[in-house]
């Protein structure tokens, strides 16, 4: 699968159309590709993450730990396929690679 940048709520290919692959620790096989994202794309990040804290920073601690909150039930309700992410890009075990996952 070959991933793109996230920015500014939409997913953009890098500046340079270069893409780094993501290679098994057991066995070398490509698993993904992620985009070798120049500094023309942490630029646009970064503006657009400077654009967006002052509404970010204006919610209730509440509202925030809210959001937070919903975004590690995510993470859990997914812990097995990130699990099995794991284990093919870190060589864990799967139980580890879950259970990792689960104490997010």
């Amino acid at each position: 699968m070959r991933y793109l940048n996230y920015i500014d709520g939409q997913w953009q290919e890098p500046s340079s159309d270069s893409y780094n692959k993501n290679l098994s620790s057991h066995n070398g096989e490509v698993i993904d590709e992620f985009p070798a994202s120049t500094v023309e794309d942490v630029q646009k990040a970064i503006a657009a993450a400077k654009e967006a804290f002052p509404a970010w920073k204006k919610l209730s601690y509440q509202k925030r730990a809210f959001y937070l909150q919903k975004a590690a039930e995510v993470l859990k309700e997914k812990a097995e396929e990130v699990g099995r992410d794991l284990t093919l890009e870190e060589g864990k075990t799967l139980a580890e690679g879950i259970g990792e996952t689960r104490r997010a």
